[in-house]
């Protein structure tokens, strides 16, 4: 398939590597403005945002899940979770790349290995019940996630079982979690 693609974009003699990720950026950006696309690129655009799925989920993860997934995206997992503690009343809105949605899905291990869509949208929602206890709903392209492992069709989690799911992801410290101490961290 690269090889294909690389005879097909007219770089069969250079020696610089295919980047999947930006030739599906470059296709789906087009295709959503309603710009050209060349029609061999549209006849491959499954197989291509596959490849660039692949790719894009082994650079997030890197050898270790949890590592790899803290290190891309547990500062704003630590973020969404600091505001769902302490003001479940407001409405706060972020915007981000694909590619943080993807994460975001793998550290709530909803990610099916489909490359987010164009301007996709994921919504973390806080609820009180009559005895005053809070539960969280997330939503993925205004579809529910069911996060409650004991109760998969309840797309409704409490916020403790939330916090303990992503508790293992959440980065408060850059310079302890790469292992550096805070005078490391002003030397450097």
């Amino acid at each position: 398939m690269a090889k294909e693609i690389r005879n097909l974009l007219g770089m069969d003699k250079c020696n610089k590597p295919i980047h999947f990720v930006a030739l599906l950026d470059f296709i789906h950006c087009r295709k959503k403005h309603g710009m050209f696309v060349p029609s061999f690129l549209i006849e491959r655009e499954e197989t291509i945002t596959n490849y660039a799925a692949q790719l894009q989920g082994r650079i997030i993860i890197g050898n270790n899940r949890v590592v790899g997934l803290r290190r891309s995206i547990g500062q704003l997992v630590d973020e969404v979770c600091n505001k769902i503690e302490s003001s479940c009343e407001s409405m706060h809105l972020y915007s981000a790349h694909d590619t943080t949605l993807m994460a975001l899905l793998m550290v709530l291990d909803q990610w099916d290995d489909d490359w987010p869509t164009y301007s996709a949208s994921m919504c973390f929602e806080v609820y009180t019940n009559k005895d005053n206890e809070k539960f969280l709903r997330v939503l993925y392209e205004r579809e529910p996630l069911y996060l409650d492992n004991e109760n998969p069709t309840n797309q409704y989690v409490s916020l403790d079982s939330f916090f303990e799911k992503v508790s293992k992801y959440r980065i408060t410290d850059w310079a302890a979690s790469c292992g550096n101490t805070l005078e490391e961290t002003k030397a450097n």
